[in-house]
């Protein structure tokens, strides 16, 4: 269980990137080539301040357990933790201000299918961020 509770090496920036996905494929991403791990990147819903709200606003919308580790005007980290059996997943959020773009990226910890769960959680993160703000 000490490897599902500490964050891995690959999560975080580098090169100004999103990591590369394991080679599992208990993972997606909007910067990887890989066709059947690729997620479409999110279009900004304002400025980097209007859409890292919306992100926030997503991550805190979303049902279950999350915790928001690392929060900065360009990156957010947070890990999702399933109510069963508490596998974590990391999920990156890396706002692109030259493309307008945020890149996302969610990896398992464990494992190696995760049976779609990283693309389901993608796909209600991404109608969450699309809503309107709440007031």
């Amino acid at each position: 269980m000490l490897k599902n509770g500490r964050t891995p090496d690959a999560v975080g920036l580098r090169q100004g990137r999103l990591s590369p996905l394991p080679p599992t494929p208990n993972a997606v991403s909007s910067q990887t080539e890989d066709e059947q791990r690729h997620v479409a990147p999110l279009a900004f819903t304002g400025d980097r301040q209007e859409t890292h709200q919306a992100l926030r606003q997503a991550i805190t919308g979303y049902p279950g357990k999350v915790k928001i580790v690392t929060d900065t005007p360009a990156y957010i980290h947070c890990v999702f933790s399933s109510a069963t059996f508490g596998f974590r997943d990391d999920v990156e959020f890396l706002l692109d201000d030259t493309s307008h773009v945020v890149h996302f990226r969610s990896a398992s910890r464990l494992g190696y299918s995760d049976l779609g769960v990283n693309r389901r959680r993608y796909a209600a993160l991404a109608a969450l961020y699309r809503r309107p703000p709440r007031q």
